[in-house]
């Protein structure tokens, strides 16, 4: 398959190719050319961008991981992202003693497991039940994840962080009443991300000052933000990005599979990916590329995959786009799925 007459972005940058070859799901050349081939899909002049990544989603339309049971459910949800946009995905969730088959057919069905807990702090639980939060200390518990929220203060939870780093496994601040030193500690033990930045963590005094600033100090650490306006209202966003800057940020949804009421009374839609975009676009007014690398090549980053940029050998994963972030075309591993 060919896609070509493509403005390409790959994930950090513009580039003057216009072509894209893909074999067997992979990109096997980026290139340009003037020909007209019969059997290419013409992006006509717009955006081709990475696919975009969701690290942190619990479901959408109805289907949340916490109900996945079986591999036809998983099959489903992952057409639904595929829709919106969305090529690759954590399925994030929590757990029990006696979850291990559920978090098995996670980790096998999509692009890895991310764990809330259960060592977090119970007064940071947010909408987390708290027969979820049981403070696991053996690795044992979190073999297969990909990332692993940690509440630093929490007792025995550095010493969790370290093992986690060793096995490869990303350990990522949250739920937490950690002060500054807490948050160094943990930073310095192996912690790489911050969970839902400034939700279900403190919010004002020393404490949330001190929680912003260890991670802003060490420049290995990303932070998730969710862009709609409503977890994290526009001001702070516009903080976040100047202080954090595109190359630290990745958009997330944090969506569940059926709608919930936030705040006071609020009811919140489950927003894909996509829309996250295009809000954090315009609440920041920052570039449609930056907006694009915070949930492509960022993610991919983090998390060590060959997807998020359009590179030879990479996951041929892609949206059809423009500048207004409007949806056109998504591929699939080669595969046109709208």
């Amino acid at each position: 398959m060919i896609i070509t007459n493509a403005r390409i972005f790959d994930g950090t940058r513009f580039i003057k190719q216009n072509s894209v070859e893909i074999n067997k799901g992979q990109i096997k050349r980026v290139f340009s050319t003037r020909k007209a081939d019969p059997g290419a899909l013409d992006a006509g002049g717009r955006m081709l961008a990475p696919g975009l990544i969701d690290i942190h989603t619990h479901g959408m339309k109805g289907i949340d991981t916490l109900g996945i049971r079986n591999t036809r459910q998983a099959e489903e949800l992952k057409r639904i992202y595929y829709r919106c946009g969305t090529t690759s995905f954590l399925a994030a969730t929590m757990f029990k003693k006696g979850d291990e088959r559920r978090l098995k057919v996670l980790s096998r069905s999509f692009d890895g497991v991310y764990l809330e807990g259960p060592l977090i702090n119970p007064e940071k639980k947010g909408a987390i039940p708290l027969k979820y939060i049981w403070g696991a200390k053996s690795l044992k518990y979190y073999r297969g994840s990909a990332v692993v929220t940690v509440a630093p203060e929490m007792k025995g939870a550095v010493s969790l962080i370290k093992k986690l780093h060793k096995a490869g496994i990303i350990a990522s601040l949250g739920h937490t009443s950690a002060d500054y030193a807490q948050v160094k500690a943990g930073i310095k033990a192996g912690i790489r991300n911050v969970t839902h930045m400034y939700n279900a963590m403190e919010k004002t005094g020393e404490k949330a000052l001190g929680q912003i600033k260890a991670a802003l100090e060490n420049s290995k650490v990303m932070i998730e933000l969710i862009s709609d306006g409503i977890h994290v209202e526009p001001g702070l966003l516009r903080m976040f990005y100047k202080l954090f800057g595109p190359d630290r940020i990745i958009l997330i949804t944090d969506s569940i599979g059926k709608m919930k009421l936030y705040g006071k009374g609020r009811l919140v839609k489950n927003i894909p990916m996509i829309e996250m975009a295009r809000r954090m676009k315009k609440f920041t007014r920052s570039s449609t590329g930056e907006i694009l690398k915070m949930c492509t090549h960022n993610p991919a980053k983090l998390l060590k995959m060959k997807k998020g940029n359009i590179k030879r050998g990479y996951g041929a994963d892609f949206i059809i786009t423009d500048n207004k972030l409007k949806l056109y075309n998504v591929i699939k591993a080669g595969d046109v799925v709208r």
